[in-house]
């Protein structure tokens, strides 16, 4: 995934701001979501851990590149990497697991189909 960095994602030093970083592989992700047929549950796999490290500025009008892999799927979870790169340099890179939910809020295992589509797409990336 492609992107700009915009002005309002910018902050004070004219660098964007780091929440930025998060929202770009938050992005990713539900592209890959939307691309593997499981848009729906997008609302329905809250965010159960993140991390990311910051390793090179970007201003706005830069562009960049969202790198994100699948990790690992257990029961009720998805784990993803993402990076940042500009130019193929790094500029940032994360990581966040997701939980599925029922209407409850409550985890519950992710449906069978979803499953095997993000089982393939982890056996395609060679993980």
């Amino acid at each position: 995934m492609a992107g700009t960095v915009t002005f309002r994602e910018t902050d004070a030093s004219g660098n964007y701001h780091y929440s930025n970083a998060l929202i770009w592989g938050e992005n990713a992700e539900h592209a890959l979501l939307r691309a593997i047929g499981a848009a729906h549950l997008i609302e329905r796999l809250p965010r159960r851990a993140v991390a990311a490290e910051f390793h090179r500025p970007l201003k706005a009008g830069d562009r960049y590149e969202v790198d994100l892999t699948i990790e690992r799927i257990g029961r009720s979870s998805i784990s993803y990497r993402w990076r940042v790169l500009q130019a193929g340099d790094l500029m940032a890179n994360g990581s966040a697991t997701v939980v599925h939910v029922d209407h409850g809020g409550k985890s519950s295992p992710i449906p069978d189909d979803i499953r095997a589509r993000v089982m393939q797409m982890i056996v395609s990336s060679g993980s």
